[in-house]
């Protein structure tokens, strides 16, 4: 009669559930954070997207132009076109996006999010204006950590070279998302810029 085969628990038993455990701990809060990065990427490009369609929605109200091209007797912003108050070319054009909270990104840490658009300033505005762009030209909008620098600068910006050119950290890792001013949207990372930034010159507004 055979040795009946031992139902203890050894100690390699023991080391395999360790080894288990420990690689769960390991991998589980990996998980996470790479959920949170995807759920805050998605937020982003939604709102982008709502951006684009509010302001394209805007334009067609007003001879194809953006707020930013039309003069504030007619509900524009062309008198701010050149000051750093970007925040206005978003207020002119409320009625389009309905709410000022898809105006910052939940991943950007120095902006808020405000419910109302009558307290709306750049402190609750995490995307610039192209401020020459009009119905024939191609960019509208974008992340704000756009910078021909090592960090994000507030203010008018006119890049005339893409060579220095970059996603500076932020709400993305050297990412972030483009608004065409057809509406479209495009997400695009430091080493792709050239061949986003084709027609340059251009002249930003950054909150």
């Amino acid at each position: 009669m055979g040795r009946p085969s031992s139902q203890a628990f050894t100690r390699w038993d023991l080391i395999i559930c360790l080894a288990a455990i420990g690689m769960l701990a390991i991998w589980l809060p990996m998980l996470a954070r790479s959920k949170s990065r995807t759920s805050r990427f998605n937020y982003c490009y939604s709102n982008l997207q709502q951006i684009g369609l509010g302001f394209r929605m805007w334009s067609n109200d007003h001879g194809d132009h953006f707020p930013w091209r039309v003069s504030t007797n007619e509900g524009g912003t062309l008198k701010y076109a050149e000051s750093r108050e970007v925040f206005r070319h978003f207020v002119a054009a409320s009625n389009e996006l309905n709410s000022p909270r898809i105006l910052a990104c939940p991943a950007d840490p120095k902006r808020s999010r405000t419910s109302a658009f009558d307290f709306l300033s750049n402190e609750n505005l995490g995307y610039f204006v192209e401020i020459n762009t009009n119905g024939s030209q191609v960019f509208l909008s974008g992340d704000r950590f756009l910078s021909t620098n090592k960090s994000v600068r507030s203010g008018l910006m006119t890049i005339s070279k893409v060579k220095s050119l970059q996603w500076v950290p932020g709400a993305h890792v050297k990412s972030g998302g483009i608004v065409f001013s057809d509406g479209s949207v495009t997400w695009t990372a430091n080493g792709q810029l050239g061949t986003i930034f084709t027609n340059l010159p251009i002249r930003i507004a950054i909150p």
